[in-house]
């Protein structure tokens, strides 16, 4: 007999050497890189309905993860953006009288 899921259920995974969440509630299934607040989602109505629902779905979902990856791995190789030089004298953006 299964145990009824009556509560959020948190499960760490390792999918090609990157380390997701996966958070099983009630309503929905949400899957968020590690570290991250913003995922996936899928609610459990639309996962077991209609087939092209989830297919489009799935579709839509692979380009959020790609993002996260690109903007986490800008942020965390730690080069930062050379400074603007300004000009002698300047401050604020005005010129000195």
């Amino acid at each position: 007999m299964a145990t009824k899921l009556d509560k959020t259920l948190k499960r760490e995974i390792s999918v090609g050497g990157q380390a997701y969440i996966i958070t099983l509630s009630p309503e929905e299934l949400l899957i968020t890189l590690k570290g991250h607040r913003k995922g996936k989602s899928l609610r459990w109505k639309d996962l077991i309905g209609d087939e092209a629902a989830l297919a489009t779905a799935l579709n839509a979902s692979l380009g959020i993860f790609e993002k996260q990856q690109a903007a986490s791995d800008r942020a965390s190789d730690g080069r930062k953006r050379p400074k603007k030089k300004r000009e002698a004298g300047a401050r604020n953006g005005s010129p000195k009288p």
